[in-house]
């Protein structure tokens, strides 16, 4: 059984640059993490989960407790026929988004993930895919003082995409993507196109794997993005800092079902250890 949304708070200042942003001010705190420990015959690898909600507890109209609110920030918006409660943008037609930090297992207050994954179940339903224009939804990245990445997911049938974008820093295109396009060249996509249709759950995981730092300082970290079990993108070479995680919508009414943040996982969806890869 899924966790319930935690219910201690983290006070942590987060300032955000980028478009379409205000300032933030508290990011939360969950349960306790879970730890998967590897075999003996591998080398000495944990796991933990540090996030994991399902907001079945929410009733419709309230608020993802615990996060930092930015734009019209997000909502639980209906139930389903299992009960299971759903969460999106509150304002379908602009900008919103929350975030969250994650939480020391041992010393309490916030630590920040070198090598991260962020998984959650995601739809556009058709009876309202009409109220947002755009439907670019999906997950922002290393929310922090030195800015945010944008993991973008527009569901748009045939021409859907998954972009990752540097907030405020979009003049030379994505980071990295799966749109194929002769002014930005390989920038890590792994299929020819992608398709994202209405009333369809997709399970997104976004995967951050740390590269390490170089003499002169700067940290790279390599992201590894799937659908279900389909691996979109790998791009490596992206510039890596410390930074919480969260929910985004841009005129988006993609709807979420859970979240979760963990270490970089043992096995990937694709059934591939990228990790020791």
């Amino acid at each position: 059984m899924k966790k319930k949304i935690g219910l201690l708070l983290i006070l942590s200042l987060l300032t955000i640059t980028g478009c379409k942003d205000k300032p933030s001010s508290e990011a939360p705190q969950s349960e306790s993490p879970v730890s998967t420990p590897v075999s003996s015959s591998e080398e000495e690898r944990v796991v933990q989960t540090y996030i994991d909600w399902d907001f079945d507890e929410l009733a419709v109209g309230d608020d993802i407790p615990n996060t930092a609110t930015e734009g019209a920030g997000f909502a639980a918006f209906r139930k389903d026929d299992n009960n299971e409660v759903w969460v999106r943008s509150k304002n379908p037609q602009d900008w919103a988004a929350v975030y969250f930090g994650t939480p020391d297992p041992v010393e309490g207050g916030e630590i920040f993930l070198k090598d991260f994954a962020v998984i959650s179940e995601a739809l556009l339903p058709s009876a309202t895919a009409a109220d947002g224009s755009s439907n670019d939804g999906g997950f922002p990245l290393l929310v922090g003082a030195v800015g945010r990445y944008d993991a973008a997911v527009a569901f748009n049938g045939e021409n859907s995409s998954v972009n990752l974008w540097h907030a405020g820093n979009t003049d030379g295109g994505p980071v990295a993507t799966t749109q194929h396009n002769e002014a930005w060249g390989d920038r890590g996509s792994k299929v020819e196109s992608l398709t994202l249709e209405q009333d369809v759950v997709y399970t997104f995981t976004v995967a951050g794997k740390y590269q390490g730092m170089t003499a002169e300082g700067d940290e790279y970290f390599t992201i590894y993005v799937f659908v279900d079990d389909l691996l979109v993108i790998e791009k490596a070479d992206i510039a890596y800092w410390t930074g919480g995680f969260g929910l985004r919508g841009w005129q988006s009414a993609v709807e979420y079902n859970s979240i979760k943040v963990t270490d970089f996982p043992l096995v990937c969806p694709d059934g591939i250890d990228h990790y020791s890869a």
